[in-house]
């Protein structure tokens, strides 16, 4: 996988990655369908739930997102550093846990 921008155009192509890999599209209905306060559950094309550990970095990729926000960290200053910085903190416990 290619290197991902945070910004709209990487979280948009990022979105069509995970829709392609049948994720499934986007639903108002189930934002708004009661489960404030809850994740909402991600599903898979057969409409069964996926575990939230499976989307998160880890190993090599926990590693070359700190890679990523490193670069962006460069370029930014204020809140935007403070949430590199917050990102970079998670995903070093990521990035040292078992693939």
């Amino acid at each position: 996988m290619s290197a991902e921008s945070s910004d709209i155009a990487g979280t948009w192509t990022r979105y069509q990655q995970l829709v392609a890999a049948g994720v499934g599209p986007a639903s108002l209905e189930e934002l708004i369908s009661g489960t404030a306060g809850r994740a909402p559950a991600v599903s898979r094309a057969n409409g069964e739930p996926v575990d939230i550990r499976t989307l998160l970095y880890k190993g090599a990729r926990a590693r070359e997102r700190a890679q990523e926000l490193r670069q962006t960290a460069k370029r930014v200053s204020g809140d935007a550093l403070r949430a590199i910085i917050d990102e970079v903190c998670d995903l070093v416990v990521l990035a040292i846990e078992p693939e």
